[in-house]
């Protein structure tokens, strides 16, 4: 399409500062397939992402390819557990291999290279770096991206199946901290079956200087290994490392081993921590330790810089002994509804002087990890009363928004004994009234899409009661 011409359309007339956010928010330059899940990041249902818009509009035009080429090549996701994956997703990894060794003007476009790295690795005494080890082993492509996408600052390796060696995933920090300078995310996902050894992972990154330059730090998945020195030498190293966001996930190990990775940043300004369901089948003593309670000394060695704090999934329920109020600069507090209970007598104690922002999670934190339609009852809708009462008129911060996290299952109602004197209401009723209420305090109560109707949930009731 010619520029200039009276038959031009009417978007190509745009400047480039104008047209290129129009192209962006038009499609969702997102990894194929997405390697994330609902449990982990995001806050709101997910809709299917259109990967083919992208993927077209390069081809559009040659103004289009040049404005939309950066994005659509900024974030990498590639899958190298080939006996896992099925064949397609080994062909797509296979293909973005080639397209980048083909055309290396690309390299510099990436900022996010996501790693699904569990895979056959190699033979015993067969080096990782060897293409041929194993017909479906492609961790030669992970080596070969990190070693070209130099201008990549976030990488995220994820290990799904544990097949792997903890050696083998450091060996690709190792070659990021030697060809991504700009590096400043790194995320360690281990799952289950692949934990880390916390001690050898912090003595790495501090040898590699990547515990000088990155900002955050994420690990999922920390081995019992460790003991009482490690703790003493990770502690000597307090105040040295520079990231200032870190999220821990799987954390096996005890409160001693917490608390020197907490120390261990000059200034920690997000934390999240969260214990799935499936660490507590281990019966390891140190599990039992983890409370709201306990963990409030060791959120106070960081008190005057931390303004993000997520907890969740910890199973010792309770807010006794969890004070937020001495933490002076906290914006924005996430906790679940199994962590908070639904007593209301404490509820000020987690109002900090400057909060803006309040999560509140009705996730079951079981083994389904999920919510029925009874999950926010009367006592929910008292407690979040209660809260907000706390933050517009006891402690008076800069409260400004609620966000419940609210997504039932759609077809089960149980009783919870919470309206035995009148019908069950229909949840987003409850929240709309409380918002009501607090909306003249200048709090803006949101929540999750209802996912069924009124007349649907009163069936639902109904159907309840009549079984």
């Amino acid at each position: 399409m010619a520029a200039g011409t009276e038959h031009e359309a009417f978007i190509l007339r745009l400047p480039d500062e104008l047209l290129e956010p129009v192209l962006v928010s038009s499609a969702r330059f997102t990894p194929d397939p997405p390697l994330r899940t609902r449990y982990e990041d995001y806050e709101d249902d997910e809709e299917d992402n259109d990967y083919e818009t992208p993927q077209a509009l390069p081809l559009v035009c040659r103004r289009f390819h040049r404005l939309a080429t950066p994005h659509l090549y900024a974030d990498i996701a590639i899958r190298c557990n080939g006996r896992h994956e099925p064949n397609e997703s080994v062909r797509r990894t296979k293909l973005l291999h080639r397209t980048f060794r083909e055309s290396p003007s690309l390299w510099p476009h990436c900022r996010t290279l996501t790693i699904l790295a569990d895979s056959p690795w190699a033979a015993p005494g067969v080096p990782i770096y060897n293409a041929e080890s194993l017909n479906m082993n492609l961790l030669y492509i992970a080596v070969d991206l990190v070693t070209w996408l130099t201008g990549a600052t976030e990488l995220c390796i994820r290990d799904c199946h544990g097949d792997h060696k903890m050696s083998d995933i450091l060996s690709l920090v190792r070659l990021a901290a030697e060809h991504m300078p700009g590096l400043k995310h790194l995320t360690l996902h281990g799952r289950w079956g692949s934990p880390f050894d916390l001690p050898l992972v912090s003595d790495t990154l501090s040898d590699l200087g990547l515990s000088a330059c990155l900002r955050t730090l994420a690990i999922s998945g920390i081995s019992y290994a460790g003991n009482d020195s490690d703790w003493k030498r990770l502690r000597a190293k307090a105040g040295t490392a520079s990231f200032t966001e870190l999220n821990l996930r799987h954390f096996k190990h005890n409160l001693s081993a917490l608390e020197a990775l907490v120390m261990w940043p000059a200034r920690l300004e997000r934390f999240s921590f969260r214990m799935p369901c499936s660490d507590y089948y281990s019966g390891d003593p140190a599990l039992s330790q983890y409370s709201l309670a306990a963990l409030q000394p060791i959120l106070a060695t960081q008190r005057a810089t931390l303004t993000h704090i997520r907890l969740q999934q910890i199973f010792s329920s309770g807010i006794e002994g969890f004070d937020m109020t001495i933490f002076p600069n906290l914006q924005s507090l996430w906790l679940s509804h199994d962590l908070t209970g639904t007593d209301t007598s404490l509820v000020a104690n987690l109002v900090s002087p400057n909060l803006r922002m309040f999560h509140w999670d009705q996730m079951l934190e079981d083994q389904q990890q999920c919510e029925n339609l009874s999950s926010f009852g009367k006592r929910e809708e008292d407690w979040l009363r209660a809260f907000a009462a706390a933050a517009a008129v006891e402690r008076k911060p800069t409260l400004r928004r609620i966000r419940v996290c609210y997504r039932p299952e759609p077809f089960f109602y149980s009783y919870n004994g919470q309206d035995e004197d009148c019908s069950p209401l229909y949840p987003w009723d409850r929240m709309d009234r409380v918002a009501r209420e607090i909306q003249p305090h200048g709090i803006h109560l949101s929540y999750n899409k209802p996912n069924l109707t009124r007349k649907q949930f009163n069936e639902r009731v109904e159907d309840r009661y009549n079984y």
